[in-house]
């Protein structure tokens, strides 16, 4: 008897790319730099998975896809709301580094400071927000 590997469902796929979402929405609860770069790629897989699903559902009807065509719409609806989280919680993960950063870094104006006798040289010499551990 020879084994052959099949190909996985439309819902099957739907439901692997919602996994994936799920997993990453686990890992976006703590937003380091890390952890946001190492979700890319899965949120990658996963807008892919849901482009090529919607083409499936406005595709043409088959016999066999019409019965199907319901669970698929709602697989992919729930995905679409899962990548709509996964989206607020990037968008709040930047908020905070860009506010991390604006008291990190001094403003533009105060890195630089140009003389014609001195040329440029760094306006403030010493940080403006020291951290203690």
């Amino acid at each position: 008897m020879k084994m052959t590997l099949r190909e996985p469902s439309e819902i099957e796929a739907a439901k692997q790319a919602r996994r994936i979402i799920g997993l990453v929405r686990r890992k976006l609860l703590n937003p380091t730099p890390q952890v946001l770069e190492s979700c890319a790629p899965h949120l990658r897989t996963a807008i892919q998975s849901m482009e090529h699903l919607q083409k499936l559902i406005g595709g043409p009807a088959t016999l066999t896809t019409v019965a199907s065509r319901g669970a698929l719409r709602a697989e992919v609806r729930e995905l679409g709301r899962e990548l709509a989280q996964i989206n607020a919680l990037m968008r709040g993960a930047a908020q905070y580094y860009a506010g991390l950063a604006t008291f990190l870094l001094p403003p533009a104006e105060e890195l630089v400071s140009y003389s014609s006798t001195a040329g440029a040289r760094a306006a403030v010499s010493a940080p403006t927000l020291v951290l203690e551990g």
